[in-house]
């Protein structure tokens, strides 16, 4: 046999080791351990949310209950990140046959109208949006 025969049965015998060597984690074996099996993530557990009650014990109350909420407040609750709230206008929605009072404050981002944002007076709550940049 002549010399490069023997060195490339070498280099094929020295090959398979490797190969073999790197495959054989795969390959499980009675007396091997195996890493800890990581427990599946735990089930999300529902938190309590309380709400505080309204404390609405200043501006612009009256005998009817209208226009507990002030403009500025309207801003403050319709404000979003990255948004400039421009001046609330009054006005009313009708949603369901029920008209409500609502401040109606527009949010602008890079100088153009992107929402409008319905506040009821009497609450505070925001009852609406409207998306004016979207037409259906």
């Amino acid at each position: 046999m002549r010399w490069e025969h023997k060195a490339l049965i070498g280099i094929v015998a020295i090959a398979s080791l490797l190969i073999f060597y790197a495959y054989s984690p795969f390959f499980s074996r009675e007396g091997s351990t195996s890493p800890p099996q990581a427990s599946p993530p735990p089930e999300p557990q529902p938190v309590p949310v309380v709400v505080p009650a309204s404390n609405n014990s200043s501006n612009n109350t009256n005998s009817t209950g209208d226009l507990e909420i002030t403009a500025e407040k309207a801003k403050e609750i319709a404000s979003k990140q990255g948004h400039v709230t421009g001046e609330p206008t009054s006005g009313s929605i009708n949603i369901q046959g029920n008209n409500i009072e609502v401040w109606i404050v527009p949010l602008y981002k890079g100088g153009k109208l992107t929402e409008r944002v319905y506040i009821s007076k009497t609450d505070g709550k925001i009852v609406a949006t409207e998306n004016p940049m979207k037409k259906d």
